[in-house]
């Protein structure tokens, strides 16, 4: 079988798509069309919302245009058996019908809600063309079923073990990374920032690391026990010394992003999988991915520092549930296995 992913080439998604589907494909192609068309172009398609709708529409057809050329290109070149798409890599409906006229099967991965992703006007037209879409979160599927995109499948598709991975750290490493709790990502600038300050502010009092970029400053007003907690640098963080500081720590509270509905965090599996405990905010598809383990879940922010301090508290619990975690998710959600369902549900 020959695999096509078009998805952002350095992405963790397409890094675990490809590590599983490794014995399972001949060739595997990551096509990442932001790496192929003019970085003029779209750099001026990601300005488009301060721009006239007319000329903003005029760049995103010009750029669509491209893209869908680019795709049937590779596709006439490489001939494959299996193409996966990340969201909607700006791939039309138009495109999927003329792939599949190749006899090549199209799916769709959905990392995030397509009805929350901003100017993708094309993506449920095109999820009504491919084979079949596949996303982490039910209450998503669950929408575009009763829309009539019924060729649909729950799915977790692994996690990058290559990537996050237990590790000896050196007491160099220990002193400068190590703190009970680890939390790295960015606010956001809206609700949802507030939401997220607002989460990560309920273990302020506690041991905790904040790694992120500048932006960060605009909650210290509202949240100012969060500026001592915060590192600060707008240097992106290698995905190696993300891994070490996970083993430097032991506990990583996963917030929610407001656009994933009932569905899980792939930093969850991350976590595990570096040996550190999450300590995830409650979203209903817990009970049917985690149906035989219990995971540490936070149902309201007030009773969160306690839930924490327990396992900061108790290290043997704490290092026995990490344990048992990562069994359950390396029988049940690797990438083997994600692979092995899209595998199962299309041919």
């Amino acid at each position: 079988m020959k695999l096509i992913l078009f998805m952002p080439e350095n992405g963790s998604i397409s890094k675990s798509f490809f590590n599983g589907f490794i014995n399972q494909a001949t060739t595997i192609k990551i096509v990442d069309y932001s790496k192929i068309i003019s970085s003029r172009l779209i750099k001026a398609d990601n300005k488009g919302s301060y721009l006239p709708y007319n000329y903003r529409n005029y760049i995103r057809n010009r750029l669509l245009v491209k893209i869908q050329k680019l795709y049937l290109q590779v596709v006439m070149e490489e001939k494959p058996d299996l193409i996966i798409v990340y969201n909607d890599q700006m791939l039309t409906g138009e495109t999927v019908r003329e792939i599949k006229k190749t006899g090549c099967k199209v799916v769709v991965y959905l990392a995030d809600s397509p009805l929350f992703l901003v100017r993708r006007d094309h993506m449920l037209k095109m999820m009504l063309e491919v084979d079949r879409v596949f996303a982490p979160d039910s209450y998503w599927l669950q929408q575009l079923n009763i829309m009539g995109i019924t060729h649909t499948s729950f799915l977790i598709p692994g996690y990058n073990a290559d990537q996050y991975y237990k590790k000896e750290v050196t007491r160099e490493e220990m002193d400068e990374l190590g703190s009970d709790l680890i939390f790295v990502g960015s606010p956001y600038q809206n609700i949802w920032g507030y939401k997220r300050a607002l989460f990560l502010n309920s273990f302020s009092q506690l041991d905790i690391k904040i790694y992120g970029p500048q932006k960060w400053e605009r909650w210290f007003f509202e949240f100012p026990n969060l500026e001592k907690r915060c590192v600060l640098s707008n240097t992106r963080i290698s995905d190696e010394t993300i891994n070490t500081m996970l083993n430097c720590c032991k506990i990583y509270p996963v917030d929610a992003n407001p656009g994933i509905i009932n569905g899980l965090h792939i930093r969850i599996f991350e976590c595990i999988s570096a040996g550190i405990l999450p300590l995830v905010e409650y979203r209903a598809d817990i009970n049917r991915v985690f149906d035989q383990i219990e995971l540490p879940v936070i149902t309201n922010y007030l009773e969160a520092p306690e839930l924490a301090r327990y396992y900061i508290n108790n290290p043997g619990i704490t290092a026995e549930k990490v344990k048992k975690l990562s069994g359950f998710i390396s029988r049940k959600y690797s990438a083997l296995q994600g692979a092995e369902q899209i595998i199962h549900d299309i041919f």
